[in-house]
């Protein structure tokens, strides 16, 4: 790729479009490093739900919002959650009282 091309990407992300003889080819690039879909991001996914209690936010919407976008990364790795895990996630971080 054009040294004057990389001029518009981030400077740590450089090195990995600088081969690039395409733009296709330097996207396809910034996919690979980026679009983490491992066992590893599953992880994290599982241990920031299960940390995410009502205690940790200002309020129940913050908390709520937190939850159902853990949910919609969870499903866009492929591992979604169906209707009544959705409420169990929820819920399980929520006070007895």
């Amino acid at each position: 790729m054009p040294r004057s091309a990389c001029m518009y990407v981030q400077p740590i992300c450089q090195v990995h479009v600088r081969t690039a003889a395409t733009a296709k080819q330097a996207w396809d690039n910034l996919h690979k490093v980026f679009d983490n879909k491992d066992i590893g991001r599953r992880v994290l996914l599982k241990r920031r739900s299960s940390r995410a209690t009502l205690n940790n936010f200002s309020d129940m919407s913050a908390y709520v919002n937190e939850k159902l976008t853990v949910c919609q990364d969870q499903n866009e790795l492929g591992c979604p959650l169906e209707g009544d895990e959705i409420a169990v996630t929820i819920l399980a971080g929520l006070p007895e009282e």
